[in-house]
């Protein structure tokens, strides 16, 4: 048998696998919990899954994706959620967990990988791709090619203020909730998952999971569908910043909260409040890979390394 592709997606409390064969036949798609929070541990399961698919498999190609942002000099994660991966070199550290070396990527850069190969970006010259999960984060592509730039930080839109903040009877944007990167305000402590239920439980002393929220707010809750109002009104000023500064042909979501329907059609009839154009012809669509495409797109990080952020020079290894 080939060596099989190998992706990874880690999440908050799980990691996803998928293992491929070269002519893409699923060998494998797993969900793995994790019982620690902790970066050894969470390097210790996926290293561990790994070598059990060598023993299964053979040693295959090995990419990774994970909620964050890596420094393009040293490798080190510098901005994540998932607060315990900052600081850390995963490529370093899972390589040598695993004997052999590791491509890593955001999850928004592998989403974009997979959606521009055969998804809902393909064939499309400018396509901005955005994750809406427990993190927040962005990835532009341009011909096929995601945008890098010298801080291989081209599309990181979640730390960007959220755009004319409002003031709601129960609370004012300004300077808004504290995020974990120093800042306030910024764009991901609104439209996270936990930036959701945070806004709903404010709003009504009531917390509840996200799912519920959007559910009940379908169903016609009149607090919910407040709470869901106030999440597409701030989703559609944020998004109309990459029209307005990029005209992209699409924005592609991904992540838990773009499996919210209602969205496609109610953020481009807001947005135009916001964007330049009196006609915005941008399209915004849900992911054709679904919750498998960043899991997806990492699989295929050592197939396609001209169309990818540069790794880290010091890391840049031959598959085996």
């Amino acid at each position: 048998m080939p060596h099989p592709r190998i992706g990874i997606s880690l999440g908050h409390n799980s990691f996803d696998v998928l293992a491929l064969t070269t002519n893409d036949f699923v060998l494998t798609r797993e969900q793995h919990p994790l019982t620690s929070p902790s970066y050894h541990d969470r390097l210790q399961a996926m290293a561990s899954r790994v070598r059990m698919l060598d023993r299964e498999y053979g040693k295959g190609s090995l990419g990774v994706a994970i909620p964050g942002s890596i420094t393009p000099d040293s490798g080190h994660i510098r901005t994540s959620p998932v607060q315990d991966l900052i600081g850390h070199t995963m490529l370093v550290d899972l390589s040598a967990a695993i004997g052999r070396p590791v491509r890593i990527a955001s999850d928004a850069d592998c989403m974009a990988l997979s959606e521009t190969m055969d998804g809902a970006s393909a064939g499309l010259y400018c396509c901005f791709h955005a994750i809406l999960d427990q993190g927040v984060t962005g990835c532009l592509t341009i011909g096929n090619r995601i945008l890098s730039g010298p801080n291989a930080l081209g599309g990181e839109w979640s730390h960007n203020p959220i755009p004319w903040p409002r003031e709601w009877k129960h609370a004012d944007e300004r300077p808004g909730p504290d995020c974990y990167c120093g800042l306030t305000g910024c764009t991901e402590t609104f439209l996270s998952t936990h930036g959701l239920m945070d806004d709903h439980a404010k709003a009504t002393g009531i917390a509840i999971p996200w799912p519920d929220i959007a559910a009940s707010a379908t169903a016609g809750d009149p607090d919910c569908l407040e709470s869901m109002q106030r999440y597409a009104d701030r989703l559609a000023r944020a998004l109309s910043i990459i029209v307005n500064l990029v005209d992209p042909d699409a924005i592609v979501l991904g992540g838990a909260l773009s499996d919210i329907d209602w969205l496609y059609e109610k953020i481009p009839l807001l947005w135009s409040g916001w964007a330049l154009s009196n006609t915005t012809r941008t399209r915004l669509c849900k992911a054709a890979h679904g919750t498998d495409s960043i899991v997806r797109g990492a699989s295929l990080l050592w197939d396609c390394p001209d169309q990818v952020r540069p790794q880290p020079a010091l890391l840049l290894h031959p598959a085996d």
